[in-house]
C-alpha cells in the first residue's frame, strides 16, 4: 500500500504542483472569507470578537494539561488508563457501556506527533488503518483520523476519497464509553466529482460498531446517501503499520517530502526553530480561519471546516530554509489534500511579532505563499477546534452551481455546463457596458475563475467564487479585492 512513485521526474512534479494551485484554493476552500474582511487591506492590529484567545501556556508544542482548554486527558483519570482499555465513566450521551472497546486491541499511538487531547474518546479509539475484509475485494483500505474528536476517514480503493462522520448530538465522538454510534457520512472525491459531496450532499446513515478485531458498519439506511465503499454490512479489520502511506493521501511518503523538494531545488535548509512548533490560526478567526499545527519531527497539518462545505484537511512534511527571505524565516511545506489525492508545495514565510507570526512574501522558487503579505497567524490550541454536528441541511453539489445569479446592485453572473462563466455588470443585456467571460476550475469548496485573453491566448486569473450556501455565491475579484454576493435568479 505504500505509494510506488519514484524520485524520477520529481522536479517536474513540483513544477506542476506549483502551477496548478493558487493561494486562494488553500485559504478560501470551504468558503473561507475571514469574516467578510477585505483581504487586501487587513490591519493586523484590529481585534474582533471572532478572534481566538492566545494561549497563556505559550506555543512551544507542549500542552499545559492544567489549562482551561484541557479535555479529558489520561492525566486527570478521564482517559483510558487501564491495561485492558476499560473505562466506566459515563459522558451522559446515553451510549455508556461497561467496557470501552479499542478496535483491534490497540490505540494508534503514531499520530505523526500531532496533539491528541482526549485519548480515550470514540474518535481516538477509531483512529488507525483498517482493511476492508467483508466483501472479498482486495487492496481496499480505510484510514481514520481524529481531529479534536471530529472523525474523518480516507478510503483507498476504486474512487478513493474522503469521508466526514457526524453524530446526532454534540458529545458524539468525544465519548469514552460508547462502542457504537449511529453516524451520518458525507463523502467526496477528487477522482470522481471534483471534490464535491456525492449524492448531492445527502449523507449516508448507518451504525458504526467497534469490535475486538476492528469496526463494522451495519443497518445501512438504503434511503440515505451513497458511500465510497459498498455500504451493506461492511467489516473492517484493524492492521498494524504507520498511517500516512495510503495511495492518494500519502502525506508521510518520503519520496515527496519537503526536504527532498528543497534539495532538488537547491534550497539550503536548517533545524526547525522552537518558535514555530505547535498550533496557529490565521487571524484567529474561529469561524473561517485555517489552523496549522507543526510538529518537532517535521510534520504539518492544516484544518478548516465551515458550514455545508467539504472539510479542508491537509497533512504533509515541512522544513525550514537556512537563508532569510525578505527578512523572514521561510517554512517550506509539501502537503496533501485529504480526499483529492495530490500534494502541493507551499510557502509560509514569517517574522516574529511578539507571540504572533507576521507573514512576508516567501521564496518565489518554491510553491505558493500560504497568505498575503502582512497576514497574521496567532498561537492556537488545536483543542479549540469545534466538534461538528450535522444539522440535516443539504450541502452544495457540483451540478447545483450551474445557473444564473444576480447581485443586489444589478450585476448578473452565469455559470454554465462546460465550466464557463459570464459576468455582466447589468442585467439589461441590451446595454452591456462591461462584460467578462472565461472558464472556472473547481477546488475544494470554491471555484477559480480565469478570464479569456484574446490577445496572446493566456487566460488571466480573475478571482474566485466561495460556495457559501445553497443558491448563494460570493465572488472575490483579484485585481480590486472587491467581494460581491450573488443569489440564484
Amino acid at each position: 500500500m505504500i505509494s510506488g512513485n519514484s524520485k524520477k521526474g520529481f522536479k517536474d512534479f513540483a513544477v506542476r504542483g506549483i502551477s496548478l494551485l493558487s493561494t486562494a484554493a488553500l485559504l478560501f476552500s470551504a468558503g473561507c472569507t475571514l469574516g467578510g474582511s477585505n483581504f487586501s487591506a487587513v490591519d493586523k492590529d484590529i481585534k474582533t470578537d471572532y478572534h481566538a484567545l492566545i494561549s497563556a501556556s505559550g506555543n512551544n508544542g507542549n500542552t499545559d494539561n492544567g489549562s482551561d482548554n484541557q479535555i479529558n486527558t489520561p492525566d486527570n483519570n478521564n482517559g483510558i488508563s487501564n491495561p485492558d482499555g476499560t473505562d466506566t465513566n459515563d459522558n451522559g450521551n446515553g451510549n455508556a457501556e461497561d467496557k470501552a472497546i479499542i478496535p483491534g486491541g490497540f490505540l494508534c499511538v503514531d499520530n505523526c506527533g500531532f496533539e491528541v487531547y482526549n485519548s480515550g474518546s470514540f474518535a481516538n479509539r477509531a483512529q488507525g488503518i483498517y482493511k476492508i475484509v467483508s466483501d472479498g475485494r482486495v487492496e481496499e483500505y480505510i484510514e481514520f483520523y481524529n481531529v479534536n474528536d471530529n472523525l474523518y476517514a480516507f478510503y483507498s480503493g476504486n474512487g478513493y476519497g474522503g469521508m466526514e462522520f457526524f453524530t446526532d448530538d454534540y458529545v458524539g465522538f468525544s465519548s469514552q464509553t460508547a462502542n457504537s454510534m449511529r453516524v451520518k457520512i458525507l463523502s467526496f472525491s477528487g477522482a470522481t466529482n471534483n471534490g464535491y459531496y456525492i449524492s448531492g450532499g445527502k449523507p449516508a446513515e448507518m451504525d458504526m460498531v467497534f469490535t475486538e478485531d476492528g469496526i463494522e458498519f451495519t443497518d445501512y439506511d438504503t434511503s440515505s446517501g451513497d458511500t465510497l465503499f459498498a455500504p451493506a454490512e461492511v467489516k473492517l479489520e484493524r492492521i498494524t503499520g504507520e498511517m500516512g502511506y495510503l495511495d492518494g493521501f500519502a502525506y508521510m511518503d518520503d519520496e515527496y517530502s519537503a526536504e527532498l523538494l528543497c534539495e532538488d531545488l537547491d534550497i539550503e535548509t536548517t533545524d526547525i526553530p522552537d518558535e514555530i512548533l505547535g498550533g496557529w490560526i490565521l487571524l484567529g478567526d474561529l469561524e473561517s480561519g485555517i489552523a496549522f499545527e507543526f510538529t518537532e519531527d517535521g510534520y504539518v497539518q492544516a484544518y478548516l471546516k465551515n458550514y455545508n462545505t467539504e472539510v479542508t484537511f491537509l497533512r504533509g512534511t515541512y522544513t525550514v530554509g537556512r537563508e532569510k527571505v525578505n527578512g523572514g524565516t521561510n517554512i517550506y511545506m509539501n502537503i496533501v489534500y485529504f480526499g483529492m489525492g495530490q500534494g502541493y508545495p507551499f510557502n509560509l514565510c514569517y517574522k516574529m511579532d511578539g507571540d504572533n507570526l507576521e507573514l512576508v512574501k516567501g521564496n518565489s522558487e518554491y510553491g505558493e505563499d500560504v497568505a498575503w503579505e502582512g497576514a497574521m497567524f496567532i498561537p492556537y490550541e488545536m483543542s479549540n477546534i469545534q466538534r461538528q454536528n450535522f444539522d440535516g441541511s443539504a450541502a452544495i453539489s457540483a451540478g447545483s452551481v450551474y445557473g444564473t445569479y444576480v447581485s443586489d446592485d444589478g450585476q448578473m453572473l452565469l455559470l454554465t455546463e462546460g465550466d464557463y462563466f459570464y459576468l455582466y455588470k447589468t442585467v439589461d443585456l441590451e446595454d452591456i457596458s462591461d462584460f467578462v467571460e472565461g472558464h472556472f476550475e473547481t477546488t475544494p469548496g470554491s471555484l477559480e475563475l480565469y478570464e479569456l485573453d484574446y490577445v496572446d491566448g493566456n487566460d488571466i486569473y480573475y478571482g474566485f467564487i466561495a460556495l457559501m450556501e445553497q443558491d448563494k455565491l460570493s465572488l472575490t475579484i483579484k485585481e480590486t479585492g472587491e467581494t460581491i454576493d450573488f443569489t440564484r435568479y
